[in-house]
């Protein structure tokens, strides 16, 4: 955490049967990899891609309640799915696919929502029900980050064209606000032109 980049450590400790230690290992150096406010600012970004994009199943499906972070993957022609979700205790990562780029999804349900993130919600659930567990590994995030610190974007990408095609169909509703049109034309939607009477 912090944009630090810490040397990862196989065996950090010893014990033997009754519990008595016989080693642990000295605490990994780090580098700073990545200025700290950056860092939270990427870690805030995939907070929302949790909480209101792609891994939000991690919420709805799996009803996880503890500060996560995490983002999906979905390579070219549905090969490879992949999900990594995180806590400043625990980093949790799937992938779901195949050696052989040839065997693959033909469709949507071959993303790394669809596929791989089941596999991380899962496991993360059980984490959160055992509350030893919970404790250990299910932390609050401690962000450097200035608390003014907003994205200036949407929380959902943009329309495309045939959303936006289907929303002039059928009116307005659920349409961005730079995309209204407050004139009396476009207050009906496709079919009120084609098939009412024109107003005298």
């Amino acid at each position: 955490m912090q944009g630090k980049r810490v040397t990862p450590q196989l065996i950090t400790r010893i014990t033997d049967a009754q519990g008595k230690e016989l080693y642990k290992a000295k605490a990994p150096r780090s580098v700073q990899a990545v200025d700290a406010e950056v860092a939270a600012q990427l870690v805030r970004m995939l907070q929302r891609a949790v909480d209101q994009g792609t891994g939000t199943a991690l919420r709805t499906r799996y009803g996880l309640t503890g500060a996560y972070a995490g983002k999906t993957g979905t390579s070219q022609g549905y090969s490879d799915a992949w999900f990594v979700a995180f806590t400043p205790g625990l980093v949790a990562g799937a992938w779901v696919g195949a050696f052989d780029p040839d065997i693959h999804f033909n469709s949507a349900l071959g993303t790394g929502g669809s596929l791989a993130l089941p596999v991380v919600g899962a496991t993360l659930k059980r984490v959160e029900s055992d509350g030893k567990l919970r404790g250990r590994y299910v932390k609050p995030f401690s962000l450097a980050l200035d608390s003014t610190f907003t994205m200036d974007c949407e929380a959902r990408r943009e329309r495309g064209a045939l959303e936006r095609l289907i929303d002039a169909a059928f009116g307005r509703e659920g349409r961005l606000p730079e995309e209204q049109d407050t004139t009396n034309a476009d207050r009906r939607n496709v079919f009120d032109r084609l098939f009412r009477k024109k107003e005298e």
